[in-house]
């Protein structure tokens, strides 16, 4: 249940029987956005689609109908507001409504200082509680997102000045956490695996640095405009992937 897959014409025709009805929950920071912005183009471009996104941090305020619910959780560098808030949103729904619910973790939470042990033991706790509290829910899960890092001639440079060590200890932390994320979850409950997603550039091949002998992902150039942030292309394609992983969920697979 990984995400990965383009929306295929298939695909495409089949998403707005399953996802029309849902109520879905997505607490997030920018790159969240960035996915929500893919998600509302390919709502114009395939207006069967069916996909109301809403921005509110108050579930009481949303009428009955169905929608993608989207807020910012928290403060970036800060796992745990992000956890608190994910909770406190699902809280607050006057009602069960069956929804799907997914928190996603920034890029820049790998500042923290926090271990990406430490960070996933917090989510998954925070998961437990959610399941405890909010047995309708249906949790999807979601990898770290990533960022570039500078390779090759820049790099030497930027390493002789100490300027690039810390942002390669935070894509280890990353790649450290996504690991944890896929081993508890990609072969038993829904991932979206926008980090998988965001490593592979358009022509297939994957973006990374060596480091003590291991491929660390990074984010590929082109589907970014500031190394961070998705671009066009990018958004594309991870709102494309978020459908079939949601319209999976919906379906019951």
């Amino acid at each position: 249940m990984t995400a990965g897959a383009v929306l295929t014409a298939d695909s495409a025709t089949a998403a707005p029987a399953v996802l029309a009805a849902l109520r879905i929950y997505f607490a997030h920071q920018s790159v969240g956005s960035n996915v929500v912005a893919g998600l509302e183009r390919i709502g114009r471009d395939t207006p069967g689609l069916g996909l109301r996104t809403v921005l509110t941090r108050d579930p009481e305020l949303l009428t009955g109908a169905p929608a993608f619910v989207h807020f910012l959780a928290g403060r970036n560098g800060d796992p745990a507001s992000k956890n608190a808030d994910f909770i406190r949103m699902l809280d607050r729904r006057p009602k069960r409504d069956s929804a799907i619910a997914m928190l996603k973790y920034c890029y820049i939470d790998a500042s923290s200082s926090m271990s990406a042990a430490e960070i996933f033991a917090a989510y998954q706790g925070t998961i437990a509680t959610v399941r405890q509290r909010h047995p309708d829910v249906r949790i999807v899960h979601a990898t770290m997102p990533l960022t570039t890092v500078e390779t090759g001639a820049k790099a030497a440079v930027k390493r002789a000045f100490g300027r690039i060590e810390d942002n390669r200890a935070e894509a280890v932390k990353r790649h450290r956490f996504n690991q944890l994320m896929r081993g508890a979850y990609a072969t038993k409950e829904p991932l979206f695996d926008i980090a998988a997603l965001e490593a592979r550039r358009p022509d297939g091949s994957p973006s990374f640095f060596i480091a003590d002998g291991e491929a660390i992902p990074t984010l590929a150039r082109e589907l970014t405009w500031d190394g961070g942030h998705l671009n066009d292309v990018g958004q594309r394609l991870a709102a494309e992937a978020l459908v079939q992983v949601l319209s999976r969920v919906a379906a019951g697979r």
